[in-house]
């Protein structure tokens, strides 16, 4: 619910409540506004944002992401088609889909044999990104997955896996078992925000069979 009737709902619902003895909400969650380019959204604007328009474009999970990550949940917001564009190049496809992409195309590359790899991820990474969704600090939660998401993609740069295929078998497999491991165990942090994204995560990690998780689309 917006924040304009969290008046009804925060006073007035629960003394209904309490008059039927019925149970009271625990938490009770209530959103911000939308601002498009910093206007409010209005038809004589013509700045309304059709959300179904921008499900069918980006999917589901992709909004959802954007909206998210882009202000704090509760928080008026400044929301554009081309905010969730550049999160949707920058951060889905460049960032999470190319670090699938190219561990398993390594490991079929490479024919790397995968034997219950154990994560290595930090656990108190674990930890803060669960309490940040507790405090429903979304957006900060999912920094911090992003961050491990570029951590991940920089040590593939900085270890060459290309290069130690040609003088070091031990370290490249030592190299393709950490990113391997580390990037299963996102599946579970980003699971509650985008449930098709981490669905595919695991089905490909576990076939091996790579499939565009963010296909290029054209942004005009």
């Amino acid at each position: 619910m917006a924040k304009d009737i969290l008046w009804f709902h925060g006073i007035i619902w629960p003394a209904l409540l309490m008059a039927l003895e019925l149970p009271l909400p625990k938490k009770i969650f209530a959103h911000g506004f939308f601002t498009v380019d910093g206007n409010k959204m209005s038809k004589t604007r013509g700045n309304v944002l059709d959300p179904n328009k921008l499900v069918d474009k980006f999917g589901a999970d992709a909004v959802r992401y954007a909206v998210l990550r882009e202000f704090p949940f509760g928080e008026d917001g400044d929301i554009s088609e081309e905010k969730i564009a550049a999160r949707y190049e920058n951060d889905l496809a460049n960032g999470l889909g190319n670090l699938l992409q190219r561990t398993i195309s390594m490991i079929i590359k490479y024919k790397f044999e995968i034997r219950n790899p154990k994560s290595e991820t930090n656990p108190k990474s674990e930890i803060q990104i669960s309490k940040l969704i507790e405090e429903l600090k979304f957006d900060q939660a999912l920094m911090e997955i992003w961050k491990i998401v570029g951590e991940l993609n920089s040590y593939i740069d900085d270890n060459k896996p290309w290069e130690l295929a040609k003088s070091d078998q031990k370290k490249l497999s030592e190299v393709l078992s950490f990113v391997f491991s580390n990037l299963s165990s996102l599946i579970s942090p980003i699971l509650p925000f985008m449930p098709e994204t981490a669905e595919k995560m695991k089905k490909q990690l576990e076939t091996l069979e790579p499939e565009p998780l963010f296909p290029r689309i054209e942004i005009k």
